[in-house]
């Protein structure tokens, strides 16, 4: 018995002795420059599982004294928007890119109030959301998420048990906030073998293959307006639901003292001719703007005049070589502000 006790404390003695290990390499693979990092984890549409685990456990980014910028939108935001171009284009200004493909506003909302959960009131006021806006990210929860967990959401139970379903059905956290970078460095092992998993990905969605893959494809108008009937569960339309949450987004970040800049983001010309999601968006975006507009501290930049087919892959996301184009844009229209 004696020898069993002991034999299972060696083995229990040489896994913690591996797991510090890991954890004092894998510590190595941190950024020195954290709130940098947002950027780096968002260069493709496959990043999402890095910005939730940068949302998590390295909030405490957001603290850093001074203006910043915290882009929010969909992976055509993520791809069209380069949070170094801009910071570039706007010294003394940190740019945090936390977009997330195939997001809608509720998850969005979600992603702003994970921000503002460990963000020092002294910095409300210098923090500006930039929301890229484009019809995409009107889809109802329903279609989106087929009313269950957001993709964020889906994400955090991934993380052991640190997170789990309330009795309302909202996935919260067993630990407070505060203490949630520590989780993330007893889970640097895992975290740093799940992103050398994703590398696949990263590299089929890295602005090389798939812009091959879809650049000029002369069945791309028929390919593109199919799939995105079926993205929004098979309706030609955009629903109310969440123009509403939208609206109420702005509102929450506004009144805490921030500032809100709502980019219409463009789509080509040629998808923007035959999309009825796009004719619809149109339509419903007159009375959206004059609202948000009225709300104090809100503010619209339309950035749909940026639609020459030639810098698209497809039908929302802008090739590499042209992103500086949106970001030249955006910087000049913040400026009016």
């Amino acid at each position: 018995m004696i020898s069993v006790v002991r034999q299972s404390a060696l083995v229990a003695m040489f896994m913690a002795l591996i797991h510090g290990v890991c954890i004092l390499v894998a510590s190595t693979q941190i950024p020195a420059d954290v709130p940098n990092y947002a950027y780096r984890c968002n260069q493709n549409i496959m990043a999402a599982p890095q910005i939730v685990e940068y949302l998590l456990f390295y909030r405490r980014a957001f603290a850093k004294p001074g203006p910043k910028l915290i882009l929010l939108g969909s992976s055509n935001v993520g791809f069209g928007l380069q949070a170094k171009e801009i910071e570039e284009l706007l010294p003394g200004t940190t740019v945090f890119s936390l977009c997330m493909g195939s997001a809608n506003i509720t998850q969005l909302r979600e992603i702003v109030d994970l921000v503002f959960e460990d963000l020092p009131r002294s910095e409300f006021k210098n923090t500006t959301i930039i929301l890229g806006q484009a019809y995409n990210i009107f889809i109802d929860d329903k279609a989106r998420w087929g009313g269950a967990d957001t993709q964020l959401d889906q994400i955090k139970l991934n993380f052991f048990g640190l997170f789990h379903h309330d009795r309302t059905g909202k996935v919260v956290s067993v630990l407070p906030a505060s203490v949630m970078h520590i989780a993330g460095i007893l889970l640097l092992p895992n975290r740093w073998l799940a992103r050398i998993a994703n590398v696949g990905g990263e590299v089929w969605n890295a602005k090389a293959i798939v812009p091959m893959l879809y650049r000029d494809r002369d069945d791309r108008v028929d390919v593109m307006n199919k799939a995105w009937f079926t993205v929004f569960g098979n309706s030609p339309v955009l629903k109310d639901e969440q123009f509403v949450r939208l609206v109420d987004l702005v509102q929450s970040v506004t009144n805490k003292g921030s500032r809100f800049v709502v980019v219409d983001m463009p789509n080509p010309r040629w998808h923007k001719a035959t999309s009825t999601h796009f004719a619809d968006y149109q339509s419903r975006k007159v009375g959206l703007i004059r609202l948000i507009e009225s709300i104090p501290n809100a503010h619209y930049i339309n950035m749909q005049d940026l639609d020459d087919d030639s810098i698209f892959y497809d039908a929302t996301h802008v090739l590499p070589e042209d992103t500086y184009l949106l970001s030249d844009k955006l910087v000049k229209e913040l400026h009016k502000l």
